[in-house]
């Protein structure tokens, strides 16, 4: 299963469940509008690629630059094998020719589709991938349309931090403060990138009440994730209060997952040892319920070092027999007594 984006909050214990319901609803359906917005967005491992050969900045480079550009502007949509492995100069070149592009246009579709094909570039390319974010940051993140800019934050999520310069940094700490980039997207990538000066910011918009609940449960799972033990704990707190179910293990799991503190990864292996069966069976004709553990595994098995099952590349637990499977990490659960690291993959 794949894991989503951070997300909401709740009320006092006795609200929880009705809170839960309101947050989704009241937050405008927020993942479900994100997908849409995202459904041109495919993420592509820079391992697939293999035997390119690099197009020097000469003519074949400058045909390449206009078929693309030309391509853009007509509505083509490229494909990570469309990508033309540019050299250095001619890469330049393109981007150069792509932002006077869109300077150009007032059509949000076609600069999505520069934002697009410059993403799948630093991609296929990690040699490109350092120019690519910073364009990205300082052009698709002031895009008008604010679905560009949640598209963009998705984007920027397929590259590792050690792309992001202290440049691009600082602007997407602005971004964060300037309050004009999408909240959610955008707290959620400054978390992950580590921007601890933006701890202030954050805690300030707690105390100034100047949020919806939603808001709440993002910044304390920023905070959470920049190394607010506090915040964490809260967050650790409401979903220990509802106990698993689909909705918390699809919305709410994740989030606890995002935020690398032990403690909460230690809170759902605890929950996988849980024989309760709270959660619906994958198979969509079948009403009998089945134990969340499975779903939970899929979660944390990326996370954690020498973890004894693994998941596939969409998150998938690589197994042929799923009994035996639990019986594995709850055996290693056992035997650790919680003394486990976690990954660096960020």
């Amino acid at each position: 299963m794949k894991q989503t984006l951070p997300r909401y909050s709740f009320f006092a214990v006795s609200l929880l469940f009705f809170a839960i319901s309101a947050c989704f609803a009241k937050s405008e359906n927020l993942r479900s509008k994100l997908r849409e917005n995202l459904q041109v967005i495919t993420v592509f491992s820079a391992g697939d690629t293999v035997n390119y050969q690099l197009i020097p900045f000469n003519e074949d480079a400058q045909l390449s630059i206009n078929e693309i550009i030309e391509g853009i502007k007509k509505g083509k949509n490229f494909s990570i094998r469309d990508i033309p492995d540019l050299s250095d100069e001619a890469h330049s070149e393109l981007i150069r020719r792509l932002t006077a592009v869109l300077s150009e246009t007032n059509d949000p579709a076609i600069r999505l589709r520069i934002y697009r094909f410059v993403y799948l570039s630093g991609i296929k390319f990690p040699g490109h991938a350092t120019h690519v974010v910073y364009f990205l940051v300082h052009r698709g993140m002031s895009d008008s349309n604010i679905g560009n800019r949640k598209s963009v934050c998705a984007f920027l999520n397929g590259f590792n931090s050690r792309f992001f310069t202290p440049a691009v940094e600082n602007m997407i700490a602005s971004y964060a403060i300037e309050g004009d980039a999408p909240f959610e997207e955008i707290t959620l990538l400054s978390a992950r990138l580590g921007l601890t000066d933006l701890v202030p910011h954050f805690r300030h918009l707690l105390i100034s009440n100047e949020f919806t609940p939603g808001k709440e449960w993002t910044i304390k799972i920023a905070l959470g994730r920049l190394g607010d033990s506090e915040a964490a704990d809260w967050c650790i707190d409401q979903v220990r209060s509802i106990g698993m179910n689909d909705l918390v293990v699809n919305e709410l799991v994740p989030d606890l997952v995002f935020m690398r503190y032990k403690p909460a990864i230690d809170f759902l292996l605890q929950m996988i040892m849980d024989d309760e069966k709270n959660c619906s069976s994958p198979n969509p004709d079948s009403d009998v319920k089945i134990n969340c553990a499975y779903r939970l595994i899929e979660f944390v098995a990326p996370v954690i070092v020498d973890f004894p099952v693994s998941v596939d590349e969409d998150g998938e637990l690589l197994t042929n027999d799923y009994n035996e499977a639990l019986e594995q990490v709850r055996f290693w659960i056992e035997n650790i007594s919680f003394d486990y690291s976690l990954k660096n993959i960020d």
